[in-house]
């Protein structure tokens, strides 16, 4: 077990003289064309243009407040995006099921207002024209619109028209 625990402190040393050689190869006093990191090159010109060299870019006065900044250190990126991720996941999750709890409150309300504007009847099943009776079911048409409809054979409950909801007799 130790073994693998010295190769992976092996891996993380590499990792960091690597990430230390490249930030220091990074700082104005070691950069290869004599620039500071905050000074521009010439501006390329057109035909018939004069060169001009463009102003060194001013660093605000907050740079100056770097080791106060290095205290107050943000999560890496990395941390960052997974963490918005796992938050917007669990946002959509909770919205996810916020909608289906308001869609069978939809539900459950319009088959109350059915179910009261049919007189406690439940609605019967419609017959297009030209399609045959299924098995189980029986037509039955309606007394005042004379509409055709589907209602099961072995139930004992009242049914309403399809189209006018008045009370089937049965």
């Amino acid at each position: 077990m130790s073994g693998i625990f010295g190769i992976i402190w092996i891996i993380v040393v590499i990792c960091s003289y690597g990430i230390y050689k490249q930030r220091m190869g990074n700082l104005p006093e070691n950069n290869q064309r004599g620039q500071t990191s905050n000074q521009r090159g010439p501006v390329q010109t057109f035909q018939g243009q004069r060169s001009m060299q463009a102003k060194p870019v001013v660093q605000p006065a907050r740079a100056k407040q770097m080791p106060q900044a290095k205290a107050q250190r943000k999560p890496p990126a990395e941390c960052q995006n997974r963490n918005e991720s796992e938050s917007t996941l669990a946002y959509l999750e909770e919205k996810a099921r916020q909608d289906a709890i308001e869609h069978e409150m939809e539900k459950r309300e319009e088959a109350r207002r059915l179910y009261e504007s049919s007189g406690g009847l439940r609605p019967a099943g419609r017959l297009y024209e030209g399609d045959s009776v299924p098995n189980g079911c029986k037509c039955v048409s309606c007394g005042y619109c004379r509409a055709q409809n589907l209602i099961p054979m072995a139930t004992r409950e009242r049914f309403s028209c399809y189209f006018c909801r008045e009370p089937l007799d049965t």
